[in-house]
């Protein structure tokens, strides 16, 4: 999930999660909350189904950050890669 809350078109931080080979299968949520404005980039499976996936997240020495989903037999089904973004810092008035 990407969250936007100032409503700008560019998302400001990422929810990432994905089950542990070992747990039950559980179906994606019916809906988020509204409220930080997300966007579900890849939901999949269903409750009590087949699928069991887990995460990978990898960073190179640039600072790509790369997070990926396979299924039991080692398919990738989902990969996001995220470029470092340097923060914005507020001016101080002296």
């Amino acid at each position: 999930i990407s969250y936007d809350p100032d409503r700008n078109g560019e998302a400001n931080f990422y929810e990432l999660s994905s089950s542990p080979l070992s747990a039950i299968p559980l179906a994606p949520a019916p809906a988020v909350d509204p409220t930080l404005n997300p966007t579900v980039l890849y939901a999949e499976g269903e409750f009590l189904g087949d699928l069991f996936n887990f995460g990978n997240i990898t960073i190179d020495e640039a600072g790509l950050l790369t997070f990926r989903i396979y299924d039991r037999e080692g398919e990738m089904h989902y990969e996001l890669a995220l470029e470092p973004q340097l923060a914005e810092t507020a001016a101080t008035d002296e």
